[in-house]
Order: C-alpha cells, then sequence, then structure tokens
C-alpha cells in the first residue's frame, strides 16, 4: 500500500511540474498592430487564462 502511494504521489508532482508553462506576449490589433489595453487571454476549451494590464 504504501508503495502505490509513493507511485500516485510521484505521478502527481511530475503532471504538476509539467503543467506549469509560461507565455509571453503581446496581444495586438489585426487591424493596425495596436496593443490592445486590458485584453483576457484564455486557453481554448478552458477556463484557464489571465488578465493582462499594460
Amino acid at each position: 500500500m504504501k508503495k502505490l502511494l509513493t507511485i500516485a504521489l510521484m505521478v502527481l508532482l511530475c503532471s504538476t511540474a509539467f503543467a506549469q508553462i509560461r507565455v509571453t506576449g503581446k496581444v495586438t490589433s489585426s487591424q493596425d498592430g495596436s496593443p490592445i489595453p486590458f485584453a483576457s487571454v484564455v486557453v481554448k476549451g478552458t477556463m484557464t487564462g489571465v488578465g493582462c494590464v499594460e
């Protein structure tokens, strides 16, 4: 039982470590390339996202 619990804990820790991906960039207008202030970026199909303030 202890071995199974250790393996489960290791799998959870590894999946959490790989889930931390940093994405950087600017949200700009497709018409003139100007920055869009207070834009929010959300991963498609999820509720994971961030609001940007510039």
